[in-house]
């Protein structure tokens, strides 16, 4: 699940913390008995809360967050992304594209040129205008 835009919310620590503690939780405590009743092996949710904003320091200190060293599958984690080298943008082309070398190259300038320096956002879109 996918939640965009969450730095526009007026009360971010009221919702992330009704998110984890309300909604997550109870969504975890009744996956194993409806697996269960449905005779499904394992069914995994991941929830991602998109920020344009850097949040961390407004939200690491809510008892509804950890750090990857200490991983809690009932608590949020950040997970901040990279930006990409115009390398990296030229070998998920080649990986994922299915584009001749000769049109691999040109685009992954374009790409990168119009990323800001490889904003992972930026990125994500461009890929989704050149490849549609």
């Amino acid at each position: 699940m996918e939640l965009r835009k969450i730095d526009l919310l007026d009360n971010k620590e009221g919702f992330l913390c009704w998110l984890i503690e309300v909604f997550w939780k109870a969504l975890i405590e009744k996956i194993p008995l409806a697996c269960q009743l449905k005779e499904i092996e394992q069914i995994r949710f991941v929830l991602i809360a998109i920020s344009d904003d850097d949040i961390e320091e407004e939200c690491l200190g809510f008892p509804s967050f950890c750090q990857e060293f200490d991983f809690d599958m009932c608590k949020a984690v950040r997970i901040p992304l990279q930006d990409w080298s115009e390398k990296e943008i030229r070998i998920w082309l080649t990986k994922h594209s299915g584009l001749s070398k000769d049109k691999i190259e040109p685009m992954a300038k374009s790409i990168y040129k119009s990323s800001r320096g490889g904003t992972p956002k930026l990125i994500c879109e461009a890929l989704k205008n050149k490849l549609s």
